[in-house]
Order: structure tokens, then C-alpha cells, then sequence
């Protein structure tokens, strides 16, 4: 009998024990309202030591390339959170919980169990997987040699020649037919399973998983649109005049990014990054050497853990897959990594439901903060060391990149809305709309740009996130420049974070956490002018 099969037996028969001893039923059932603690006190153990086994095998993973029992755990974890009676009685018992930590913990569980419950569903995972593995295996044909999907976005982004750009935006854009029908008919699939179970809203539904109000998002997407569109109208006019390309199309922008980035990758070449990350975040008073956190190499290139990181044990043991490259994304993510690692080392809780980020979108802001550092034109002087021209020049280039991707990012996130409200409607026809009026010039051809993105299959509901977490990481940057004069080289960044956002971990809400550390509700202004030079 192999190693692998060994351990199988091996582990399959500590958990039957387990099993039997109630540490992993899944039947956990919420106990009568005077018992509540007993369920919630219940679900956390096993919630714990599930987190804890998923996190060790996905680092064996990462770090070796195989594993024998992550799926098998990721399954247990799966069990406990998808039981359809127990979120029925988790609902019915938190209007009756009063306020307290009991109540804050039930209101945690509730949400986590809310998207596993749905997605886990046997009429909706096999379509999921399904979509996943025909997106991973598209290919297109190109000047007679076939091309993944993300292999063609490279070659277009390098093309300097429009009408092949064109072709190659046409190849890729080829195949997006089928899974738009697949895409639009989970949609209908998982407005039918939240109906099925009393809910009214799979989108509504979603975003109450992630801690976010509805008519709040609203507001703010409203915001944000009518504060941007001038400014945008006007970078995009002057884009096009100083490209030549008085006709922009979607096959162009790519191009025009990789531009900026080619200019700038000398400067983050592979060796430099660690150097840049532990110097920077020095001058905050962060020394990464003397914290918990690990960088070691990925050997897998077929799986990304959640956000970036594997959280051993909060907070005394995180993990970075690193995988560096040359140039300004690889940078980013490994700011990103850093930025997630540096939340989770500073949490100050014990109790295991606490540990975690309040919502999806302020541990975005917390990774977003530290990457926002490296768009600053300061950042770009001192610590990459660019010459002052190229300085500003990419001063103006990341103007308009950043309201790009902010219209962007207001497109996907009202077509998301829009999938939901109603499937049964052209979606194609939606999209085009919506693309014209949030980016302001056509989308012609038989296209679904929308279908690149998989968040639309496999991480419904989560691009607002995204957005968020830019406008958290803003409005944090204004107040800290407007009280200290400056968030980079200033130790002030460091006491604020820890003492504001990072050692509460899930205890408070993100909203609370943002109004209390800068003093107001989340403001959409201040996106515009994020980061602060």
C-alpha cells in the first residue's frame, strides 16, 4: 500500500472518531434560545479545526505540489458549512439572540454558511465545475497555432499593430458564446435554490453574506459614477488625442497599459522585490523579519489560496506562497500578500470566529493599503529610485488607468446586479448598454467581454468587494495625509492601522471600524483622489 493511500486510512479513521465524539457531526443543530452559546461554542471547535487542517494541506500543496488530503478536508469543511436545515435555524435563532458576542458569532456563522450552502448544492456545483473546466480549456486559433485564453490576452497586449489586435481581441472573444449561456443559466439556477429556500434575492443574499448593505452599495456606485464621468470623459479624450487613436476600442487598452508597464519593469526586477517590500514597510515601522510571516517559494501553479496567504494560525503563523516575477503585477501582489499578512499577524482575539476579517471587502482594503504605497510619485522617487520625467509621466498615465478601472469596475458590478434582477433578459444586449454608457465609447462585434472575468461563475457577488476595499483603503489615506501630512515614511500609518483596523478582527463590523478609525461613514470622493501624493 502506497504512502498516499496509507494516510488516507489513516486520517479517515481519526475522523470517524472524531465523528462519533460529535468533534465534526455535521448535524450541528441550534440548540433552544437559552442554549445558544452551547451551538455556537460547538460549531466554532469544529470551524477551527477544519480552518486549521484546509490550511495545513493547502500549504503541503503550495509547497510541494500534491497533497492527499486537502480535498478530503476542504469536503469536511464543506459538510459542516452547507446544511440547508441548520442556516433555517441559524436564521430563525438570530433575531431572537440578544446583543452580545454570541450574537456577533451567530451573525459570522450565518453568513459564512450562506454562500456554501447555495453553491454546494448538487443542481448548481456540477455547473460550476463544469463552467471552470471549459474556461480553463479554451483555446483559440491565431496565425495557425492555438492559444489558451490568458495566452492570447498576452500576445494582445504586446501587438502594435491595431488591425492585429483586432483579429486577436476577435479569436479570443470566439469562444465567449457558450459560456455566457452557461454563465446566465447559473444564475437563473441560483435564483431558483434561494427561492426554493425563501429567500426573494440571490444577489441581495450575497451581499448580505459579505456584510454589505444594499442601498448603501447603491449609493455609493451612484456616487461614484456621477463624481468620475467628467473626469473620465476628459482623460479619455485626452488619451486619445495624445495616442492617435481617435476610434478607441476594448483591444486597445491592453495595449496601451502594457506601454506604462514595459517602462517601469526595470525597476522591480524579480531580486529587488523582497528588498522593496521590507524597506518600505520599515519606514512604517512594520519590521516583516520580526513577525510571524513566512515567504516560501510556490511550487504549484495550478491553485491559489484565498487572498493570497495561508493563515496557519492567527496570529502566530502566516504563509506566503511567493511566486516573483519581473515587473509592476508580480510587485503589486506580493504588496497585496504582504498587506493581508500584516492584518492577520496583528489580530488580538482568541476566540477562533473572531480571527477572521469582518467582511471580504476590508481585508481588500487592508491589502490595498499597502499596495497604494507603491503608486505614490514619492514611493516611485525614493525607494524604486525612477528618474523625475518618468516619474511624471506615469503620474498622468495612472490618472487615467485608475479612473479606468474604476468605470471598469462600476460596469461589472451593475451588470452583475443586472444578471440577477432578471437572467431571462439579453444579456448580451444588457452588457453592451451598460459598457457604452460606463466607458464611453462602442463595444462592436459579437463579443462577451464579461465572461473573462470567472468571478461571474465560480465567485458570484464578490467584484463589489474589490471596489470597497479601494474606497476603504482612500478614505483611509486622506485621513492619515490630512492628520499626519503623509501615510508613507510615517510611523503614524503603523499605529494607526494596528490600533484601528488590524487587532479587532471580526469583533465590530466594517463599517464601525471605518467610522471610528477615520470619523466618518465610507465616502466615495475620496476615491478620485486615491493615493494621496
Amino acid at each position: 500500500m502506497n504512502e498516499g493511500v496509507m494516510k488516507y486510512f489513516i486520517l479517515s479513521a481519526m475522523v470517524a472518531v472524531m465523528i462519533t465524539g460529535g468533534l465534526l457531526s455535521c448535524s450541528t443543530k441550534p440548540a433552544p434560545r437559552g442554549d445558544m452559546s452551547a451551538f455556537v461554542d460547538e460549531f466554532e471547535k469544529k470551524a477551527e479545526y477544519l480552518d486549521q487542517q484546509v490550511s495545513l494541506y493547502e500549504w503541503e500543496y503550495l509547497s510541494r505540489g500534491r497533497s492527499d488530503s486537502l480535498e478530503y478536508y476542504k469536503d469536511l469543511s464543506r459538510a459542516l458549512l452547507s446544511n440547508p436545515q441548520q442556516l433555517a435555524d441559524i436564521k430563525s435563532q438570530l433575531s431572537r439572540v440578544q446583543e452580545g458576542i454570541s450574537l456577533r458569532k451567530l451573525d459570522l456563522i450565518y453568513r459564512r454558511c450562506l454562500r456554501t450552502v447555495i453553491d454546494a448544492d448538487p443542481n448548481i456545483s456540477p455547473i460550476i465545475d463544469s463552467l471552470v473546466d471549459y474556461r480553463a480549456g479554451i483555446s483559440s486559433t491565431y496565425e495557425g497555432s492555438s492559444y489558451s485564453f490568458e495566452q492570447l490576452g498576452q500576445i494582445l497586449a504586446a501587438e502594435s499593430d491595431r488591425f492585429k489586435r483586432r483579429t486577436i481581441f476577435a479569436s479570443q472573444a470566439a469562444s465567449g458564446g457558450k459560456l455566457a449561456e452557461g454563465a446566465v443559466s447559473l444564475a437563473r439556477m441560483r435564483n431558483h435554490i434561494v427561492s426554493r429556500m425563501g429567500y426573494n434575492s440571490y444577489y441581495d443574499l450575497m451581499l448580505q453574506a459579505d456584510g454589505i448593505d444594499k442601498s448603501d452599495l447603491q449609493k455609493l456606485l451612484n456616487d461614484l459614477d456621477r463624481l468620475s464621468s467628467d473626469k473620465y470623459r476628459a482623460a479619455l479624450d485626452s488619451l486619445m488625442k495624445s495616442t492617435g487613436i481617435d476610434d478607441l476600442r476594448l483591444w486597445d487598452i491592453g495595449y496601451i497599459f502594457q506601454q506604462t508597464e514595459s517602462r517601469v519593469a526595470q525597476y522591480f526586477t524579480a531580486d529587488k522585490q523582497r528588498t522593496l517590500l521590507e524597506s518600505t514597510l520599515a519606514g512604517l515601522g512594520f519590521k516583516l523579519r520580526a513577525r510571524p510571516i513566512y515567504f516560501l517559494p510556490m511550487v504549484a501553479t495550478d491553485y491559489k489560496p484565498d487572498d493570497g496567504i495561508v493563515t496557519r494560525h492567527i496570529p502566530d503563523d502566516i504563509r506566503i506562497p511567493t511566486s516573483i516575477e519581473d515587473g509592476p503585477r508580480s510587485l503589486a501582489r506580493l504588496f497585496a500578500q504582504a498587506g493581508r499578512a500584516l492584518y492577520a499577524v496583528h489580530i488580538d482575539a482568541q476566540d477562533h470566529l473572531l480571527t477572521m476579517p469582518p467582511a471580504p471587502c476590508f481585508e481588500k482594503g487592508m491589502a490595498r493599503i499597502i499596495t497604494g504605497l507603491t503608486e505614490l510619485s514619492d514611493w516611485r522617487r525614493k525607494y524604486a529610485g525612477m528618474p523625475e520625467p518618468l516619474v511624471l509621466a506615469l503620474q498622468t498615465q495612472c490618472d487615467f488607468r485608475h479612473l479606468y478601472n474604476l468605470r471598469m469596475a462600476l460596469l461589472n458590478t451593475t451588470f452583475e446586479r443586472a444578471l440577477y434582477s432578471d437572467p431571462f433578459a439579453d444579456m448580451k444586449q444588457v452588457y453592451g448598454d451598460l459598457f457604452e454608457k460606463y466607458m464611453m465609447f462602442p463595444l462592436d462585434g459579437d463579443y462577451y467581454p464579461w465572461v473573462a472575468q470567472i468571478d461571474f461563475i465560480a465567485h458570484p457577488v464578490s467584484l463589489q468587494n474589490d471596489l470597497l476595499g479601494d474606497c476603504i483603503a482612500a478614505q483611509t489615506y486622506h485621513y492619515l495625509s490630512d492628520k499626519y501630512g503623509a501615510v508613507l515614511d510615517d510611523q503614524h500609518t503603523r499605529e494607526f492601522l494596528v490600533q484601528n483596523y488590524y487587532r479587532f478582527g471580526s469583533k465590530d463590523d466594517w463599517q464601525t471600524l471605518l467610522e471610528r478609525g477615520t470619523g466618518e461613514k465610507l465616502q466615495a470622493g475620496y476615491y478620485l483622489d486615491f493615493p494621496c501624493d
